[in-house]
């Protein structure tokens, strides 16, 4: 639901009149102008926490296994190239 500046206007009336001014302003600067739907609640932000959270631990896991891979293949590479210039160096 939007408010309308007369509406706003009408807020603000209110709280001066059982508020001193500099507190009712105050007020009025903490109310967001419009766009409550985008004012994000707690909770909000710990269900999207939580979701990034397990992204990112999955994430980590799956760079781990991949540098667990690139080691893996990296051994088998260079034992692969010492087999063949051994083989090659006994040949000759």
């Amino acid at each position: 639901m939007s408010v309308t500046e007369a509406q706003r206007s009408k807020v603000y009336l209110g709280f001066r009149n059982v508020l001193e001014a500099e507190v009712a302003d105050a007020v009025m600067e903490l109310l967001p102008r419009e766009g409550w739907e985008d004012v994000v609640r707690r909770s909000d932000l710990d269900v999207a926490v939580t979701g990034i959270s397990r992204e990112l631990d999955h994430l980590g896991q799956r760079v781990r296994t991949l540098s667990v891979a690139m080691w893996t293949t990296a051994t088998i590479l260079s034992a692969s190239q010492i087999a063949i210039f051994t083989l090659l160096a006994t040949r000759l």
